[in-house]
């Protein structure tokens, strides 16, 4: 199990930590390669095909993100996603779910409202788009 960024109670962090589920141990912080994104909690993250995508979240008190970064488990290398189409505004505690090859997102808060808008990323295409619902 995969352990990305949350806060001590003094600082927001983006370290990486393993919990090995057969020997209930921990590793970590754990090094990785290409840029971490910036230390954040309350994001999404989600995982497809040994890659966790992460999106979302507060670096601070004060301010809400709407980035997508990608880790690939496989070599423990970072990278920041830079999708087509229109992203969700910055969001926290946004709900994630991977339907096939695409993620979809609900609602979350932008540091005033509490929404419930849909937004897929399309990891095949590298894009967004925000769905429509109805009822």
């Amino acid at each position: 199990m995969y352990v990305f960024g949350g806060g001590d109670g003094k600082s927001w962090l983006n370290d990486l930590l393993i919990f090995d589920i057969e020997t209930l141990s921990w590793s970590g912080p754990i090094s990785t390669l290409g840029t971490a994104p910036d230390g954040r909690l309350q994001h999404s993250a989600v995982t497809y095909e040994k890659k966790i995508y992460i999106m979302g979240g507060e670096p601070d008190q004060y301010r809400q993100l709407n980035d997508l970064h990608v880790l690939d488990t496989t070599t423990l290398e970072w990278q920041q996603l830079e999708p087509q189409g229109d992203p969700p505004s910055k969001r926290v505690s946004t709900s994630g779910v991977l339907v096939g090859s695409k993620i979809i997102y609900f609602g979350g808060y932008d540091g005033v409202t509490w929404m419930n808008d849909v937004h897929m990323y399309n990891v095949e295409t590298n894009s967004w788009s925000q769905l429509k619902t109805f009822g």
